[in-house]
């Protein structure tokens, strides 16, 4: 049996050519969204348990730190395990430590620089204290008050809180439990407090409470003067607050009116709420465990406001130009830097130009997105954090793709065509 004879080569047989070209990164831009998300809700987090316990450019500092961390690492593992990376693009090294140390040095400015923008936006450019021109209290008389301030002493701590202020200085008082009513009426300091007496019955209508006294404030019930601040004190949870009645409409109707509300907490309260109470609106939440500190928790309630920062709405109105200007530059700034460090951990230089642009211009607009949306247009300021987030994170760039290409046609002419009579 004869072996079978090779199969000779046909001159006709050709493999395709390829071609390389350059197609936007698509999925690098859908990892870095994700990754934008993550960190904004890490940070968010960070945000709502520690902004009074750690001091506020320090806070805002780790956050973007915390953003710059997860996108960097998170580019550079990636371009690294795909082949993508080339080279350092400043110093042209292929080395991997050339650029891992380039990228340590940017993560530790954009650290420094945010706490040094969080300081410089957070001071006070005139002499001017912000003052209120009313007190408003809304005093929690619900049936667990019984248990947690038997003696009433929620009602001295208002004449403690008054103390300080002009004998002209004007004050209401609410008392709420499962109804809303006014206790006193707008009324000088110098009269005094009249003698109450509460129930301590019913649940704690906490809503309903806020409610009342912010439209009492636009029917003209009381004029509390250009910036009156309510004081809210209770020791519960909000029996009128769910899933299909929320209190943020509410809330937002305190923002629009520019009012602020601090809280103060007695006992087993619900802290959550209490922050975004005190947080939505300007104020502060101050937590006392037991009634016979709530003169001092609420005379610091009565004199203390939110303070400014980056990632927040902006409660103050003094010399609001400058700070809104301000908040733009630097977050455009840090918005920069945290591009041009996305371009390192990537390492193609032919992409570099159009991250760093793209980045520039992403920084700028997420940054006027944080100043005219909550400060102009009242949205929600974690909201817009996170469109920040994401726009800084999206990272637009570039890959060579390879890619066959087809057998060419020959071409038609008329000569070539046949005549059919």
């Amino acid at each position: 049996m004869s072996p079978t004879p090779p199969i000779p080569h046909r001159k006709n047989m050709r493999t395709h050519p390829t071609s390389r070209g350059i197609s936007l990164n698509a999925i690098l831009l859908f990892i870095t969204v994700i990754v934008g998300i993550v960190a904004w809700v890490i940070g968010i987090n960070i945000y709502s348990f520690e902004a009074n316990i750690i001091a506020m450019p320090l806070l805002i500092g780790i956050i973007f730190l915390i953003l710059y961390l997860f996108l960097i690492v998170t580019i550079f593992a990636y371009s690294i395990s795909t082949g993508i990376f080339e080279e350092n693009i400043i110093t042209g090294s292929s080395q991997l430590s050339s650029s891992g140390f380039l990228i340590i040095i940017i993560g530790v400015l954009v650290f420094g620089l945010s706490i040094l923008f969080q300081w410089i936006y957070g001071m006070n450019y005139t002499n001017e204290v912000q003052q209120p021109t009313a007190y408003i209290f809304v005093i929690d008389d619900s049936g667990s008050m019984a248990e947690n301030d038997p003696q009433q002493l929620r009602y001295n701590a208002i004449s403690s809180v008054l103390e300080n202020v002009d004998p002209d200085f004007p004050y209401m008082i609410y008392g709420f439990s499962n109804d809303v009513e006014i206790i006193s009426g707008m009324i000088p300091a110098s009269n005094g407090i009249p003698r109450i007496t509460g129930d301590s019955t019913g649940g704690t209508s906490i809503r309903a409470a806020l409610d009342k006294v912010i439209q009492d404030k636009i029917s003209g019930v009381w004029d509390g003067g250009t910036s009156p601040k309510v004081i809210l004190l209770t020791d519960g949870y909000a029996t009128d607050i769910g899933l299909f009645k929320s209190i943020h409409g509410v809330l937002k109707t305190y923002v629009k009116n520019r009012i602020s509300i601090s809280t103060v907490g007695l006992g087993d309260v619900d802290e959550s709420l209490m922050n975004k109470i005190a947080k939505m609106t300007g104020g502060v939440y101050i937590d006392v465990s037991d009634a016979s500190g709530l003169a001092e928790a609420m005379s610091s309630a009565a004199t203390q406001y939110t303070s400014r920062d980056l990632l927040s709405t902006r409660y103050t109105t003094n010399l609001n130009l400058l700070y809104a200007v301000l908040r733009i530059i630097f977050i455009s700034i840090l918005g920069v830097i945290i591009g041009f460090a996305t371009a390192v951990a990537y390492g193609v230089q032919e992409s570099s130009t159009l991250i760093v642009v793209s980045s520039a211009i992403k920084s700028v607009v997420g940054a006027i997105l944080m100043e005219v949306c909550t400060d102009v247009m009242g949205f929600s300021d974690k909201i817009i954090w996170l469109v920040l987030w994401i726009l800084i994170s999206l990272t637009l760039a570039t890959k060579h793709t390879t890619y066959k290409r087809g057998p060419r046609r020959p071409s038609r002419n008329r000569s070539s065509r046949r005549l059919i009579y």
